[in-house]
């Protein structure tokens, strides 16, 4: 499934490849040393290291799942600069917030918004949906905070110029008892951009051609509509995931040819030359900073494909609902697909 995932996302990717290199040309970690190694939070021998502060909290396949009024701590001191990764699934209520001392992103207010604060007069803030998944990236420095969804910048706020502190998660509050998914924790030391790019390779099984993709329909009907809407989300979301992915392993090179690692330095050179030609590879790493960015794609590619199949779902029973049988059969030939690249 994952050599699969690769292959469409390097499709996706070349097809934005002039922006790509627009960035590149600013190197993947402007205005500071290439970062280093992830710390993943939700490791399986991390779970012990978070504090339950109210509610339900409960890890399940790889997730973390807070309801009602409920908080979370990891035990943990960061200190500024760092960069925060995780996927947000707002599943219900509208209070879902991440707390770093007394800076925040969070839904705040009576509409469903993320933001970071405390905020500025007039502060974009990112409208979203209920049951989607959405990657967001924080870069928390003493001079700014830099805030992006799905690898497009949001805002750029104050600094925070806290002692270290610990990271709060929280799934909602007294006013709006909601649940709230989150994935694929993330903790860089320095600064990541996600639009940064590019010289590194791309992981998974053997290599081979991306299969025939089947069409969806096409039409102006609420399905098809959905449906259209969820395959660029997916488009976009594995572009992403896939940019960021280059901009870790970049950080690998560096750190490799730094260390006189030459055969590592020279599978990662040689596999970056394959993706930019938007060619599956299945390189094998020795290094954990290459090994880190390889799980950290695996996992966001893998929770952009179950976010498609759950939102071509919806689609498939919108054409039902309309008695449309025709558009249900393309929809749910496409869903099977996905689903069977899963197994």
């Amino acid at each position: 499934m994952k050599h699969w995932l690769l292959a469409i996302a390097c499709v996706v990717l070349v097809v934005t490849l002039e922006c790509v290199n627009a960035a590149d040309r600013f190197g993947s970690n402007p205005g500071g040393k290439p970062a280093s190694d992830g710390d993943a939070l939700l490791a399986k021998d991390k779970e012990s290291k978070w504090k339950v502060i109210s509610g339900d909290w409960k890890f399940k396949g790889g997730s973390l799942i807070g309801s009602g009024a409920s908080e979370i701590e990891y035990q943990k001191d960061f200190q500024p600069p760092f960069t925060l990764e995780f996927d947000i699934n707002v599943l219900k209520g509208m209070r879902p917030r991440v707390k770093y001392g007394r800076f925040s992103f969070a839904n705040e207010g009576y509409e469903k918004t993320f933001g970071i604060y405390p905020a500025t007069k007039g502060a974009p803030l990112f409208h979203y949906n209920q049951q989607t998944v959405y990657h967001i990236l924080l870069s928390i420095r003493p001079d700014a905070v830099e805030f992006y969804v799905d690898g497009k910048l949001v805002n750029k706020g104050r600094g925070v110029k806290n002692a270290p502190d610990k990271l709060r998660f929280c799934g909602g509050d007294s006013w709006s008892k909601g649940e709230v998914e989150y994935k694929n924790i993330f903790v860089t030391r320095g600064r990541v951009i996600p639009s940064a790019a590019v010289s590194t390779p791309v992981v998974p099984a053997p290599t081979v051609a991306p299969p025939a993709t089947v069409p969806l329909p096409s039409g102006s009907s609420l399905a098809t509509r959905q449906a259209a809407a969820a395959e660029a989300r997916y488009n976009q979301y594995l572009a992403a995931a896939t940019q960021q992915y280059l901009a870790d392993l970049d950080a690998a090179l560096q750190a490799a040819m730094r260390a006189n690692n030459l055969d590592e330095a020279v599978v990662i050179r040689d596999a970056t030359r394959d993706i930019k030609d938007g060619k599956p590879v299945n390189p094998q790493f020795t290094s954990a900073l290459a090994n880190t960015a390889k799980s950290r794609y695996e996992n966001a590619a893998t929770s952009a494909a179950q976010q498609y199949i759950r939102d071509l779902d919806a689609a498939q029973k919108s054409a039902m609902d309309a008695g449309n049988l025709d558009e249900a059969k393309a929809i749910s030939a496409v869903r099977k697909q996905l689903e069977g690249k899963q197994k």
